[in-house]
């Protein structure tokens, strides 16, 4: 299968062809497509039906409170500090 120019080119918004084929670890489209869906990476298809993945998707993504190792975790819900006089 022909790979077009437009997927080749180096894109800030989304991951270009190469990039997809580093990260699933296959050069089909629908290869790419099920090893996004195994991992969990969100995409959406273009026309040709060629996965297309936002680089914010894995790029920066901020650590969840699971992740975080529990020493660090806050104990409690965030309360507001705000005091009222009455």
């Amino acid at each position: 299968m022909k790979i077009p120019e437009t997927a080749r080119t180096h894109s800030t918004t989304f991951l270009n062809h190469a990039e997809l084929c580093d990260l699933t670890g296959w050069k089909t489209a629908k290869k790419q497509r099920e090893k996004l869906r195994e991992q969990g990476i969100p995409f959406h298809e273009n026309a040709r039906g060629y996965p297309r993945v936002a680089r914010e998707t894995l790029v920066g993504k901020p650590k969840t409170q699971a992740a975080l190792p529990t020493s660090t975790a806050p104990s409690t819900s965030w309360q507001p500090n705000i005091h009222i006089n009455t």
